[in-house]
């Protein structure tokens, strides 16, 4: 059952992938009850660390020189047991108890997760979408007396990602060095990621920069990225120009980009190398990839160097 104090549930769920969201909304929440009742009635428990005693005792003992506690459970699903017993130590707590169940990814499916979507308060907070993360960045940037381009957003977008945890901490790096943002502080600033890196090494190889596309390869395996995620990156790159390819004409890029899961800008980069190379060298690209692709998962197969021969090839018939 929920538990009530007048109209405010005392049980609070917290999920989502979107880790900037769920980590303002749990600050505000504790801020909250921090503010009526003191730092002292706040009791954390963190899944990775704590056993199922510490959860027992936590939500077995009354609040000590104050009327209400607030007891912080984060990831307990990961606690040996919990998941077991969950309704008999969430489904009987005093109504001096508030609880906040933290819980990023939960498995809807089971019974665990069914019963905090029917019997707590439950707030799930999605990722960002790249086509609202360019505006979101905008806004961001604009209230914090700094500002950016759309453009240069949609950059940032492109070579960081959607996370929107990350892109927050990359905006207060730029920020920081600059109240003006641009793709120039951009670059100096920020970190490209393995996606985006693989990209520019295709655009490098088929533009015959051979060496700066080999250059791109060696970054990420001394990020230690392994040969068989590159070649699984470098698959999903040659799908998305595949899929560009082959649009029909006159296809806007934000139509190929929701039919391929990307951001817009980052098809009219695809756009660009596809015109060319063209069609046929697309498709030949595509089947040399999965002849190293199905090579590996049929026999002994160097594929850090069989990547590499791949890179030389593309260079070599630029």
């Amino acid at each position: 059952m929920f538990k009530l104090s007048g109209t405010t549930y005392m049980i609070y769920t917290l999920t989502g992938d979107n880790q900037y969201l769920l980590a303002q909304a749990l600050q505000k929440r504790i801020q909250s009850f921090v503010g009526a009742h003191g730092e002292h009635a706040l009791e954390r428990i963190d899944g990775a660390e704590s056993d199922l005693r510490s959860v027992q005792d936590s939500l077995g003992s009354l609040p000590f020189l104050t009327d209400k506690k607030c007891v912080v459970l984060q990831q307990p699903g990961k606690i040996t047991g919990f998941t077991d017993q969950h309704e008999t130590l969430l489904g009987n707590v005093s109504d001096a108890l508030d609880i906040i169940i933290v819980e990023p990814q939960l498995d809807k499916r089971t019974t665990y997760a069914k019963y905090l979507k029917k019997q707590t308060d439950v707030s799930e907070f999605a990722g960002i979408d790249p086509y609202s993360a360019p505006g979101w960045l905008q806004d961001e940037a604009s209230a914090r007396g700094a500002n950016i381009t759309r453009s240069d957003a949609q950059y940032l977008v492109s070579r960081v990602g959607v996370d929107q945890y990350r892109l927050h901490n990359e905006l207060d790096k730029l920020i920081a060095y600059s109240s003006t943002i641009s793709r120039h502080t951009i670059d100096l600033l920020s970190d490209a990621t393995p996606q985006s890196s693989i990209f520019d090494l295709l655009d490098a190889a088929l533009s015959g920069q051979v060496d700066k596309a080999l250059q791109l390869y060696e970054d990420q395996r001394a990020q230690k990225v392994e040969p068989q995620q590159i070649l699984a990156m470098m698959a999903r790159q040659l799908q998305i120009l595949a899929i560009v390819a082959f649009a029909p004409g006159g296809a806007r890029s934000q139509s190929i980009a929701s039919d391929a899961h990307v951001h817009p800008y980052a098809i009219e980069k695809i756009q660009k190398i596809s015109r060319i190379i063209g069609r046929s060298r697309v498709f030949k690209l595509v089947a040399e990839l999965r002849d190293i692709d199905r090579a590996q998962k049929t026999r002994p197969l160097d594929v850090d160097q069989a990547i590499r021969y791949f890179i030389v090839s593309l260079g070599s018939k630029a």
